[in-house]
């Protein structure tokens, strides 16, 4: 049973209820990160992993802190970028900062929930903007919201590039038409030359080779005019691989382009989308040489 919300006491990076220089030496080893505790015996104590690997050990570690500090029943939620499936022990739970970011999302007409929305949002494009090849993403492609009030930038673009690319990534109807699952995409999303951004989707076939140049594969494409879904047909591979471009392009003619932002037409656009114009939403099938660096 929950205790009353009254009763809850937060502590961050020490022991519940002890002043850091009270901690032993086994205990600084073991110091969370934060407690919701009372003072009845009650704690949920927190593990927060922005980039390393979640280790059962730590958790374990974690817990037996909190029992010798007099907490019976102490419940250790790890929040971290994998699915730590497998991974929590008895009387830990594992979430991924995805989970949480989607929980405050759904309640982001609340400043206590929009203020964290907004944080992990910022967080992450910092990250992204020093060029860092991070490791999964904290926050999940919430639909393409630019608007006259919340305009498009390049950090943002580059942002929202990455956790677009899981969500296609995952999706089965894709995998139907060639996109590998479990594919490698661009490690770090580089490049100043324009205010655009793109990342691309590999194919099955495409596993073991040097260079995704290689094989035709799925792009993606953001700016602040448009957002582009795209067959990418390197020069190269073009000949090679005729008859797996002409299949995969006749798929990307049928879904209509719409794959890219999970929707089919573009009506369903302007529903999934902040409010614009009626006359700025649209969907064009083109073919367009281009020059990618």
């Amino acid at each position: 049973m929950s205790p009353p919300v009254k009763s809850l006491r937060i502590s961050e990076q020490q022991i519940p209820g002890l002043q850091e220089s009270d901690a032993d030496e086994n205990d600084t080893r073991g110091l969370p990160d934060a407690c919701v505790f009372t003072d009845e015996g009650w704690v949920v104590v927190f593990e927060c992993k922005a980039q390393a690997h979640v280790s059962a050990s730590q958790l374990r570690r974690r817990r037996k802190t909190a029992i010798r500090h007099g907490f019976e029943s102490p419940l250790v939620v790890v929040i971290a970028v994998d699915e730590a499936a497998g991974t929590a022990p008895d009387g830990a739970i594992a979430v991924t900062w995805r989970d949480v970011y989607r929980w405050f999302s759904k309640r982001s007409h609340e400043p206590w929930a929009r203020e964290l929305v907004q944080y992990m949002q910022t967080f992450e494009r910092k990250m992204l903007a020093k060029d860092y090849e991070i490791r999964g993403t904290i926050t999940v492609f919430d639909g393409l919201r630019f608007d006259d009030d919340h305009a498009y930038t390049y950090r943002e673009g580059k942002r929202l590039i990455r956790p677009l690319g899981d969500q296609l990534q995952a999706r089965k109807d894709l995998h139907k038409i060639g996109v590998d699952p479990k594919g490698k995409r661009r490690p770090a999303i580089t490049g100043r030359w324009t205010e655009g951004v793109w990342d691309f989707l590999p194919l099955d076939v495409a596993r073991d080779a040097r260079q995704f140049t290689s094989y035709p594969h799925l792009t993606m494409y953001l700016d602040p005019s448009r957002a582009v879904a795209a067959v990418t047909v390197p020069n190269a591979s073009a000949s090679r691989h005729e008859v797996m471009t002409t299949r995969l392009l006749k798929s990307f003619h049928t879904a209509r382009c719409g794959w890219s932002l999970g929707i089919s037409s573009a009506s369903q656009l302007r529903n999934s989308s902040r409010p614009c114009p009626r006359s700025k939403v649209s969907a064009v099938e083109c073919f367009t040489p281009a020059n990618r660096r």
